[in-house]
Protein backbone atom coordinates (compact mmCIF):
# COMPACT_ATOMS: atom_id res chain seq x y z
CA UNK A 1 0.00 0.00 0.00
CA UNK A 2 1.28 3.35 -0.83
CA UNK A 3 0.90 6.86 1.36
CA UNK A 4 -1.34 8.09 -1.39
CA UNK A 5 -3.82 5.05 -1.16
CA UNK A 6 -3.21 5.18 3.05
CA UNK A 7 -4.22 8.53 3.06
CA UNK A 8 -7.15 7.95 0.69
CA UNK A 9 -7.96 5.06 3.16
CA UNK A 10 -8.34 6.89 6.37
CA UNK A 11 -9.43 10.98 5.41
CA UNK A 12 -10.08 12.05 8.47
CA UNK A 13 -7.09 10.56 9.78
CA UNK A 14 -6.01 14.38 10.84
CA UNK A 15 -9.36 14.43 13.30
CA UNK A 16 -9.37 12.62 16.60
CA UNK A 17 -12.26 9.48 16.45
CA UNK A 18 -12.76 10.25 20.37
CA UNK A 19 -13.37 14.50 20.98
CA UNK A 20 -12.29 14.67 24.71
CA UNK A 21 -12.79 18.34 24.41
CA UNK A 22 -14.52 20.05 26.95
CA UNK A 23 -14.19 24.22 26.63
CA UNK A 24 -16.55 24.70 29.75
CA UNK A 25 -13.39 23.67 31.91
CA UNK A 26 -11.40 26.07 30.37
CA UNK A 27 -13.77 28.22 31.90
CA UNK A 28 -14.31 26.98 35.25
CA UNK A 29 -11.07 26.77 36.13
CA UNK A 30 -10.38 30.47 34.91
CA UNK A 31 -13.06 31.20 37.46
CA UNK A 32 -12.29 28.98 39.97
CA UNK A 33 -8.95 30.59 39.88
CA UNK A 34 -10.15 33.85 40.53
CA UNK A 35 -11.70 32.80 43.83
CA UNK A 36 -9.09 30.88 45.31
CA UNK A 37 -7.13 34.40 44.58
CA UNK A 38 -10.06 36.37 46.49
CA UNK A 39 -9.78 33.76 49.14
CA UNK A 40 -13.13 32.19 48.55
CA UNK A 41 -11.38 28.98 48.12
CA UNK A 42 -9.62 27.20 50.61
CA UNK A 43 -6.16 25.91 49.49
CA UNK A 44 -6.91 21.97 50.27
CA UNK A 45 -9.86 22.07 48.14
CA UNK A 46 -8.03 24.26 45.37
CA UNK A 47 -5.52 21.48 45.29
CA UNK A 48 -7.71 18.85 44.76
CA UNK A 49 -9.81 20.99 41.95
CA UNK A 50 -6.10 21.61 39.96
CA UNK A 51 -5.17 18.43 40.24
CA UNK A 52 -8.28 16.82 39.12
CA UNK A 53 -8.10 19.14 36.06
CA UNK A 54 -4.47 18.48 35.14
CA UNK A 55 -2.79 21.24 36.80
CA UNK A 56 -0.06 20.48 39.46
CA UNK A 57 1.74 22.69 41.90
CA UNK A 58 5.45 23.08 42.22
CA UNK A 59 6.89 22.96 45.17
CA UNK A 60 8.78 26.66 45.54
CA UNK A 61 5.99 28.65 44.74
CA UNK A 62 1.75 28.28 44.52
CA UNK A 63 1.81 31.12 41.29
CA UNK A 64 3.39 28.22 38.79
CA UNK A 65 1.90 24.97 37.39
CA UNK A 66 2.72 21.75 35.84
CA UNK A 67 0.13 20.79 33.18
CA UNK A 68 -0.49 17.63 32.69
CA UNK A 69 -2.06 16.66 28.97
CA UNK A 70 -2.72 12.96 28.70
CA UNK A 71 -2.99 11.19 26.08
CA UNK A 72 -5.45 8.44 25.60
CA UNK A 73 -4.08 5.19 24.22
CA UNK A 74 -0.98 7.15 23.59
CA UNK A 75 -2.43 8.83 20.43
CA UNK A 76 -1.75 12.26 18.95
CA UNK A 77 -2.78 13.80 15.82
CA UNK A 78 -0.06 16.42 13.60
CA UNK A 79 -2.45 19.26 14.42
CA UNK A 80 -2.38 18.48 18.48
CA UNK A 81 1.13 18.37 18.27
CA UNK A 82 1.39 21.62 16.71
CA UNK A 83 -0.54 23.40 18.82
CA UNK A 84 0.82 21.56 22.36
CA UNK A 85 4.17 23.33 20.92
CA UNK A 86 1.97 27.07 20.03
CA UNK A 87 0.91 26.60 23.77
CA UNK A 88 4.18 25.88 25.54
CA UNK A 89 5.68 28.58 23.55
CA UNK A 90 3.20 31.26 24.55
CA UNK A 91 2.26 29.75 28.18
CA UNK A 92 5.42 27.38 29.52
CA UNK A 93 9.26 27.46 28.98
CA UNK A 94 9.42 26.40 24.99
CA UNK A 95 9.53 22.98 25.71
CA UNK A 96 7.53 19.92 26.49
CA UNK A 97 8.53 16.70 28.65
CA UNK A 98 6.69 13.27 27.01
CA UNK A 99 7.07 11.32 29.70
CA UNK A 100 6.76 7.46 29.85
CA UNK A 101 3.21 7.28 30.57
CA UNK A 102 1.42 8.64 27.32
CA UNK A 103 1.18 12.24 28.54
CA UNK A 104 3.04 15.88 27.49
CA UNK A 105 3.69 18.19 30.57
CA UNK A 106 3.91 22.09 30.33
CA UNK A 107 6.38 22.92 33.27
CA UNK A 108 6.19 26.61 34.56
CA UNK A 109 2.76 27.72 33.77
CA UNK A 110 1.20 30.85 35.65
CA UNK A 111 -1.79 29.40 36.90
CA UNK A 112 -4.02 32.02 35.42
CA UNK A 113 -2.90 30.90 32.06
CA UNK A 114 -4.13 27.31 32.94
CA UNK A 115 -7.13 27.91 31.65
CA UNK A 116 -6.03 29.41 28.29
CA UNK A 117 -4.27 26.17 27.61
CA UNK A 118 -7.40 24.25 28.70
CA UNK A 119 -9.03 26.40 25.89
CA UNK A 120 -6.17 25.76 23.50
CA UNK A 121 -6.40 21.84 24.30
CA UNK A 122 -9.77 22.09 23.66
CA UNK A 123 -10.10 24.03 19.73
CA UNK A 124 -8.02 20.40 18.69
CA UNK A 125 -10.31 17.74 20.57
Amino acid sequence: MTISNLKQAYPDSSKPKINWARIEEAENFAKTVKLYHQGKYDEDSFRRFRLQHGAYGTRMTSDYAMVRIKLPAGEIYPNQLEKISQLSEQFSIGSAHFSTRENIQLHWVILEDVSEILRGLAEVG
